[in-house]
């Protein structure tokens, strides 16, 4: 898997997703459904916020896969030290 493959949510260490939610909905002949929203995984989340760290103080000889592999190195590290504490 590379580093911007993100596993299947749930997969180990666990990984969510980051903001899910969900509507009901009524048809036009009245019976009712629910739409579900999944959004990111939680790893993406948290890979993103600690992309933008890493670019709010830019090192010149980093290159973008680097930036990226690292920003998801410390998205799994997050995820295996949350499922410490489930």
């Amino acid at each position: 898997m590379s580093a911007t493959d993100s596993p299947a949510p749930d997969s180990k260490p666990r990984n969510p997703y980051a903001f899910p939610s969900s509507d009901i909905k009524v048809k036009a002949d009245g019976t009712h459904y629910k739409n579900i929203f999944v959004g990111m995984t939680l790893r993406d989340h948290f890979a993103g916020q600690a992309m933008a760290a890493m670019l709010a103080v830019p090192m010149l000889d980093w290159t973008m896969q680097e930036i990226v592999l690292d920003a998801y190195a410390y998205a799994d590290a997050m995820l295996a030290e949350r499922s410490k504490s489930e």
